[in-house]
């Protein structure tokens, strides 16, 4: 019988065959991302910020990326409308590794808890995993940095699917934060920021629970 490292490896050795690395950038074999894509994925980022409401709990929302930049874009929908891991584990590594070479060190990241945006229990099992929560994982591994998880979520229609009107009202009480967090720091991170809505409502969560400064961090606008 095989033991576990061999039968990991010979379930590699399948799935190689069956499905073999390519690139998403230019389709060639052996890695699922060459340098030259790598280089073009990460080329122009770097961290902006969005405008908040002065009634707003968030201290800053802020964010590296282009949502239109082609690959990434790519990337983005391969992750969350396709279910595709890998796509959002190469985002999160990028991520992770950037934040490390730009802002890891500040005292305001060394300081605070990082939490994920949360998926409803439908959308979860609908797509298998949290790309969100999947960033924060390989962000505190990379950076070596404390996590926080005690969100519940109503379900509601995709952001995504609705207008900026539509979008301001739909997460009105969708989030609940269930620990007492008093003076705690948090950097709420997601995969995607468009009006800001989702991290307002979780912030606003996150300061009734006695939560002290709330910042927002996005892959991408």
């Amino acid at each position: 019988m095989l033991g576990g490292e061999q039968k990991a490896r010979h379930g590699l050795f399948w799935l190689d065959l069956l499905w073999p690395k390519h690139c998403y950038h230019c389709q060639q074999p052996g890695s699922w991302l060459c340098h030259d894509g790598q280089q073009q994925l990460t080329a122009n980022w770097h961290w902006r910020s969005l405008p908040i409401d002065h009634k707003s709990s968030l201290t800053a929302i802020i964010y590296c990326a282009d949502y239109h930049q082609p690959l990434l874009n790519k990337l983005l929908k391969l992750t969350k409308y396709q279910r595709l891991t890998i796509a959002g584990r190469i985002l999160a590594i990028n991520l992770a590794e950037f934040i490390q070479q730009t802002i890891a060190e500040q005292l305001w990241f060394k300081q605070s808890l990082i939490t994920a945006v949360p998926l409803s229990r439908q959308r979860l099992n609908w797509r298998g995993f949290n790309q969100a929560q999947l960033l924060v994982e390989t962000i505190a591994k990379v950076n070596n940095c404390p996590t926080a998880s005690y969100w519940r979520r109503q379900h509601r229609p995709p952001q995504a699917h609705l207008n900026k009107n539509a979008r301001l009202t739909n997460l009105d009480q969708a989030f609940s934060w269930l620990k007492y967090s008093a003076g705690q720091n948090f950097i709420i991170i997601d995969d995607v920021v468009t009006t800001g809505t989702t991290l307002t409502e979780m912030a606003n969560c996150l300061k009734q629970s006695g939560a002290n400064e709330i910042r927002g961090l996005a892959l991408a606008h």
